[in-house]
């Protein structure tokens, strides 16, 4: 098996990859309190070049650059590509924030100032609705799950609160990408929530 190698540096915190137009991109939290964005064609051209008989198994491409970069006041673990909106990426961070990206034309990315902050803890994960574009669901260290309508301004953009949703951290989430609008989260506590959002009705397991 072969790799090449991104000359990243720093601590790896979370990877997200997506498809971007003709593009095959990575986005990157790291322990340098950055998130950057990765474009992996030529990192993946130098592995399809790769002879099958040579005995390298990986290289690194040293004159690569991430196509953006952004440093946070706190590093963070949480990130999610949107699937509805090209180039749409949210960022959570360990000071509770939120953050909302845009792709622009010639493939720059804003980052909207004004981020999401009604966690009182740490922003563990983010997962984008399979569905509805402007909905953004995320889970803290301060137990809760939340729902957002990103259309909204940042004070009123939280549209439910699910409290106490684990007895610990929860840390993870994954939002069903079929026809009924189910939420699984996992937490510290060992516990798996099924959560419909047509009651916020739970199963536990």
């Amino acid at each position: 098996m072969h790799a090449s190698l991104v000359s990243h540096h720093g601590g790896v915190n979370r990877i997200k990859f997506q498809r971007l137009g003709s593009s095959d991109v990575c986005a990157v939290w790291n322990d340098q309190r950055k998130v950057q964005i990765w474009n992996l064609n030529p990192f993946i051209s130098c592995i399809e070049n790769i002879s099958l008989s040579e005995s390298t198994k990986s290289i690194a491409l040293k004159n690569e650059k991430p196509l953006f970069s952004k440093e946070y006041s706190a590093e963070g673990f949480a990130l999610a590509w949107s699937s509805l909106q090209t180039g749409s990426l949210a960022t959570g961070d360990h000071h509770r924030k939120i953050f909302l990206w845009k792709m622009t034309e010639g493939g720059k990315w804003i980052v909207d100032a004004n981020a999401l902050s009604d966690h009182r803890g740490s922003v563990e994960d983010l997962v984008w609705s399979p569905t509805e574009e402007s909905l953004l669901v995320s889970c803290s260290t301060d137990r809760t799950i939340r729902l957002w309508d990103v259309r909204s301004p940042p004070r009123q953009a939280c549209v439910c609160i699910i409290k106490d949703a684990h007895e610990a951290d929860v840390n993870v989430l994954s939002w069903n990408t079929g026809t009924d609008p189910l939420i699984v989260s996992g937490g510290d506590d060992g516990a798996l929530f099924i959560w419909s959002l047509k009651t916020i009705q739970v199963s536990i397991f």
